[in-house]
């Protein structure tokens, strides 16, 4: 018999519907009118996501998070690029998180209308164009009902097993 889990709740890697509630909020952030009333047609504001991430959490978050000292603040006008790079600090894959794979399905302007891998983000001073070429500073630990899922080193196994199947 395989292993077993029970997740509580909607965090778990294959829950298809948190992804699409958070490109609402976001839209409903760009788009609701200052007066109120139906959403515009175009932006109503600015936005700048800053992410204070000098003590991060692994695992069990947000709730019962491990502490990872990281040192990093970051900070973007798109809110998927910052999550992207970000994902890719921490070791995650982000083609296996709906909210972060979905991110040219926002259409709603300029926000996630970028390639990843053409992306430059500047780190530490230094420039990386793609995400994939900003290093992982902490092979973080997902939580549980993403474990197994996200992981860079899931994703480069399941390219090779995609590879080797290929070839037979």
């Amino acid at each position: 018999m395989g292993r077993r889990f029970f997740i509580s709740g909607g965090s778990w890697y294959g829950n298809d519907s948190i992804w699409r509630m958070i490109y609402d909020l976001n839209r409903v952030v760009l788009f609701a009118r200052p007066d109120g009333g139906a959403l515009a047609e175009t932006p109503q504001r600015r936005y700048l996501a800053i992410v204070d991430g000098m003590t991060a959490g692994e695992g069990n978050g947000p709730l019962q998070p491990l502490p990872v000292e990281t040192g990093i603040v970051a900070l973007s006008d798109d809110p998927f690029l910052v999550d992207l790079a970000l994902c890719r600090l921490m070791g995650y894959d982000y083609r296996s998180i709906p909210q972060l794979s979905h991110h040219r399905e926002f259409d709603a302007g300029s926000w996630g209308a970028f390639d990843p891998e053409e992306a430059v983000v500047d780190f530490d001073g230094k420039d990386y164009h793609g995400i994939e070429s900003l290093p992982v500073i902490h092979p973080f630990l997902p939580p549980v009902g993403w474990r197994g899922h996200i992981e860079q080193r899931v994703a480069a196994r399941a390219a090779e097993e995609s590879r080797a199947r290929a070839r037979r």
